[in-house]
């Protein structure tokens, strides 16, 4: 199964860009739900194009005859 750290990192890592994403309302004419939100989504889309970009790096590693 998955380990709990990693899912408990994970779901730290949403709340603080949650919570950063609202602080930001503070500069900006957003809700700072709104804005809480969109840096959540932007920061979840960039953790699984990362995580993508690892898994296609390590599946070219391990097949590659170096």
């Amino acid at each position: 199964g998955t380990d709990p750290t990693f899912i408990i990192a994970c779901v730290m890592t949403g709340v603080a860009l949650f919570v950063l994403g609202a602080l930001k309302s503070r500069f900006t004419q957003e809700s700072w739900f709104r804005s809480g939100c969109e840096v959540l989504m932007n920061g979840g889309i960039a953790a699984v194009a990362a995580y993508l970009v690892g898994l296609f790096l390590e599946t070219l590693v391990s097949t590659s005859n170096c």
